[in-house]
């Protein structure tokens, strides 16, 4: 399970003039003073500023040693940026990927930021308070999860979704398979809108399976929740698999 996305919320006892937090962190851009922040002021419904911070242009310290191949090898990826959204009734709201794995980091990231911004405001702003972990978004790769058990190789999958998607609207299936939380699920297919089968289990948990076998799980709150969509994972490809591959 790779961790994509994690959303922390939460707000000071002030609230925010975003325009003048706007003016304040160009003019900090201008100076060349604050260059890895980003910011953007949105003026609809609802009215935020959204700020960017780009973590890929600092390199770690750890791999400053290695050579440059394995740094290059090690950073293919797209540069990973953490989103702050400032809203003017006072409350925050942080998104990231792997690179915030707890709250005291989020914390961090937004203290910082508001220091940044107390120093050039007349009245001072409190530190974030009741921060919480809102939502996480995990990407399985059902190859991976079921390796162990077809000797140690990872399967090159190809699914058919629409094959898919039968199995698992089939009654013997459904008695077979538990769905986390044991309640009733919602199963769509709709290859014009979203080339991935939509399983929706309780409510924030959603899943999407796609053809190169990979699962994309929104709305994870705990551990718990994550460890029973695994599981549900690896018992439906282990009879679904077996049943087109003949494998043992």
């Amino acid at each position: 399970m790779n961790l994509v996305n994690a959303v922390y919320c939460g707000d000071v006892r002030k609230a925010f003039n975003l325009k003048n937090c706007h003016h304040i962190l160009e003019d900090l851009q201008l100076k060349d003073q604050y260059p890895y922040y980003t910011s953007s002021l949105h003026l609809g419904r609802p009215t935020m500023l959204v700020i960017k911070y780009h973590s890929a242009i600092h390199k770690p310290t750890s791999t400053l040693l290695l050579k440059p191949s394995i740094y290059s090898q090690r950073h293919k990826a797209r540069p990973q940026h953490i989103t702050i959204l400032l809203f003017a009734t006072g409350h925050i709201r942080l998104m990231a990927g792997n690179l915030i794995q707890n709250r005291n980091v989020a914390a961090i990231h937004i203290n910082r930021l508001l220091c940044r911004l107390a120093d050039h405001m007349p009245q001072t702003l409190p530190p974030v308070r009741s921060l919480r972990e809102q939502t996480k978004t995990y990407v399985a790769d059902v190859s991976l999860l079921l390796c162990r058990r077809w000797h140690n190789k990872p399967l090159e999958l190809n699914l058919n979704l629409s094959h898919l998607y039968q199995f698992l609207l089939s009654p013997d299936t459904q008695k077979t398979c538990y769905p986390p939380g044991g309640k009733p699920w919602q199963i769509t297919y709709e290859p014009e809108l979203i080339g991935a089968i939509q399983c929706r289990f309780f409510s924030p948990l959603h899943l999407n399976i796609f053809t190169t076998g990979r699962a994309v799980i929104l709305g994870v709150r705990n551990r718990k929740q994550l460890r029973l969509v695994s599981n549900f994972l690896k018992q439906l490809f282990k009879i679904y698999l077996h049943d087109i591959y003949y494998l043992n």
